[in-house]
Order: C-alpha cells, then sequence, then structure tokens
C-alpha cells in the first residue's frame, strides 16, 4: 500500500469525525478545523482559497455562513483544488449547498448543518472526478 492510501484513510476519518460532531452539536470544532488550516496551507496550492474566500464574504455580506464553516471551507477547498482542480471545487460547493438544502428540506430543519455536506460534496468530488 502506498502512502496515499493512509493519506486518505486519514482524511476520511476526519471527515466522518466532523460530520457527526455537526450532526450531532451544529457546530465544527477548531480542534478538528484548525489544524486542517494549517496542513492545507503547508502543502496545497492558494487557488484552494476560492471556497473559504467566498464563504468569508457572504458571511460579512449577508450572514447565515458560520465561522467553523469557513474555517472548514479553508482545507476543503485547497484539497479539492489539489486533486480535482477549480472546476471540481466549484462543483463541490455546489453540491455542498444542494445536499444542504436536500437536508433541510427532508428534515423540515430551518438551520440544517453545513459541514457535512461540504465534507461529503468535496470527497464526492474527489473521488468520481
Amino acid at each position: 500500500m502506498g502512502g496515499n492510501f493512509y493519506i486518505h484513510a486519514c482524511i476520511a476519518a476526519w471527515i466522518v469525525m466532523l460530520c457527526i460532531y455537526d450532526i450531532r452539536y451544529k457546530r465544527l470544532p477548531n480542534w478538528l478545523t484548525l489544524p486542517a488550516c494549517l496542513i492545507a496551507l503547508c502543502i496545497f496550492s492558494p487557488a484552494g482559497l476560492i471556497w473559504p474566500g467566498l464563504y468569508l464574504a457572504l458571511a460579512l455580506w449577508r450572514g447565515g455562513v458560520g465561522g467553523g464553516d469557513i474555517k472548514l471551507a479553508f482545507p476543503l477547498g485547497m484539497w479539492t483544488v489539489h486533486e480535482v482542480g477549480v472546476m471540481g471545487q466549484l462543483l463541490a460547493m455546489m453540491g455542498a449547498s444542494l445536499s444542504t438544502a436536500l437536508w433541510g428540506l427532508a428534515r423540515r430543519d430551518a438551520a440544517p448543518p453545513h459541514g457535512p455536506g461540504m465534507l461529503l460534496a468535496a470527497a464526492a468530488c474527489v473521488i468520481a472526478l
């Protein structure tokens, strides 16, 4: 087994932990998001800053995007650009919004957690593309 298997296994475990935590508490903990931001900053391209940049702009302009989502978008954006390019990242962003909207409709939740949608859309794009 190559080193990529272990890296992807760690990313998968991180995704599962964040999904469970966000569904249960509707929060994304700093102890899971900030180390990922630092790692992403050290190893990935700055082109991945499109996703967190857009979320930060939305948070400042209209609100509704939590700080945890912005911190999560940082490593996810850099990871998706590294793996599948900018178009893959944009597809992941659209998938995240769609999955969160569907979750909210299905569960009749006015404020569904956005983290699981972000995580699963990014992972799906990396796997599929």
